[in-house]
């Protein structure tokens, strides 16, 4: 079952989860969605009931769920959109997603693996 990969992107989307529900924006969360769908990886369905959702918060974690169901490919799209240097409040202290990143894995499997990006990108 792709839910219970521990392939690294899955992974990042799993241990930073609160990390990721508190930084999203509406914009950055659109762009994922409109990536993810250009690229096949997320149904009209799926995009509809993110999209349906009332709150951010609530789309954010939908498509936290989502992705992870799909697997690796959807995860590393996400992954790949955040931008590394962000910093915000987490468990009352300033971090940012390279630095929770550098937690669960070795800086050269995260660059090696997680953050390939298409040429568009």
């Amino acid at each position: 079952m792709a839910a219970e990969s521990q392939t690294p992107c899955t992974r990042i989307l799993k241990q930073c989860r609160e990390f990721l529900i508190n930084y999203m924006t509406e914009g950055r969360l659109n762009h994922i969605l409109d990536v993810l769908r250009s690229q096949k990886l997320l149904t009209k369905a799926s995009y509809e009931t993110i999209a349906a959702l009332n709150t951010q918060t609530s789309r954010t974690r939908a498509l936290l769920d989502i992705c992870l169901c799909l697997g690796e490919g959807a995860a590393r799209v996400v992954v790949g959109l955040l931008p590394e240097d962000k910093k915000v409040q987490v468990a009352g202290r300033s971090t940012c997603l390279q630095c929770l990143v550098n937690q669960i894995f070795p800086s050269w499997l995260i660059s090696s693996y997680c953050t390939d990006k298409t040429p568009d990108h």
